[in-house]
């Protein structure tokens, strides 16, 4: 094995171009990130770009450019950006405010960063950020004013802290849903942003949604939610706790993946992906599932973790290592 990958634990990965995959990584021992880029083919792979010490702090999220197969994007929690295009690091100006950083997506064509006080951002053409918090209507913000004027300290801390975001789904051509602490659900019309009321104050963690439109929601506890925007009904409640942070519909089945392991919907119950009935994975492949990345064709599935990575096809599992 090279010595990268044996000396790094990998923190996320994402597809690039044809037969490329990016990948954040940090030493097992030291306190800093690199990124590699390898290209694959079966269970071969080969380290085609290598960037060591990139400046970045805690949770950095990985993504290909928008509209640029080869440049990749990493936004990290404090909302430094950097990206790597053919080889080349570039540090640019940290995304505005930096309102903790939770999540980073490529929807489509759109790249949207997600955080604390509900903030959501959209990345620009010129390589910018649009702040789309700055034209919501939430509530939240009115609440946190309201503490702040008052005097109210408590409540002002534990509205700055236990409400940010950390998932987004497009539901359909117009809309997209978001979510976060404190059940916390929003919905975006013309990136207008405003709150949706849901069945639990639990916080909710992943969203997504099949193609006939159901949507499914997964919270802090492991529990899985199904609705239709304006209806959520508790469909599987868990055993024990599953801190999901990806969640994905691939090859008609839910697949739910966290720092506690994978997932699967299967009969209505989230299961171990290792015991599902239909096509369980191997031991070998959910020892890697951390995190999960769907190709831009929607025909590959990765999955990646601190000490390794595979490739779905919907047929076999391939581990890169």
């Amino acid at each position: 094995m090279n010595t990268i990958l044996s000396n790094n634990l990998i923190q996320d990965g994402c597809f690039g171009e044809s037969g490329k995959l990016g990948f954040v990584l940090t030493p097992i021992k030291k306190n800093y990130f690199s990124f590699i880029e390898v290209s694959y083919e079966n269970e071969s792979i080969e380290i085609t770009i290598s960037c060591k010490k990139i400046p970045l702090s805690a949770g950095p999220h990985i993504v290909l450019e928008r509209n640029n197969p080869t440049t990749y994007l990493i936004v990290d929690v404090v909302g430094n950006v950097v990206s790597v295009k053919n080889g080349k690091l570039i540090k640019e100006s940290r995304v505005e405010d930096g309102a903790g950083i939770r999540n980073l997506q490529k929807i489509d064509h759109q790249i949207l960063a997600c955080g604390g006080m509900h903030s959501i951002y959209e990345r620009k053409s010129n390589a910018g950020w649009e702040n789309l918090s700055l034209r919501n209507s939430l509530d939240i913000i009115a609440k946190i004013q309201k503490a702040n004027s008052s005097g109210n300290d408590d409540l002002f801390s534990h509205l700055m802290e236990s409400n940010g975001l950390l998932g987004i789904s497009k539901i359909n051509p117009t809309e997209y849903l978001a979510v976060g602490d404190m059940g916390t659900l929003l919905i975006s019309k013309d990136k207008i942003w405003t709150t949706i009321d849901f069945p639990s104050n639990v916080g909710l963690n992943t969203i997504a949604n099949n193609e006939s439109g159901e949507i499914f929601i997964t919270d802090a506890l492991g529990n899985l939610w199904c609705g239709m925007t304006d209806k959520w009904e508790l469909i599987f409640e868990a055993k024990k706790r599953m801190r999901f942070r990806d969640s994905v519909w691939f090859e008609d089945r839910l697949w739910c993946a966290g720092r506690d392991g994978m997932q699967i919907l299967e009969e209505n119950e989230l299961k171990d992906c290792t015991e599902v009935k239909i096509n369980p994975v191997p031991e070998s492949i959910a020892r890697v599932a951390n995190r999960i990345d769907v190709s831009e064709d929607k025909k590959k599935m990765l999955v990646c973790g601190n000490r390794g990575a595979a490739i779905y096809d919907g047929n076999d599992w391939h581990l890169l290592y």
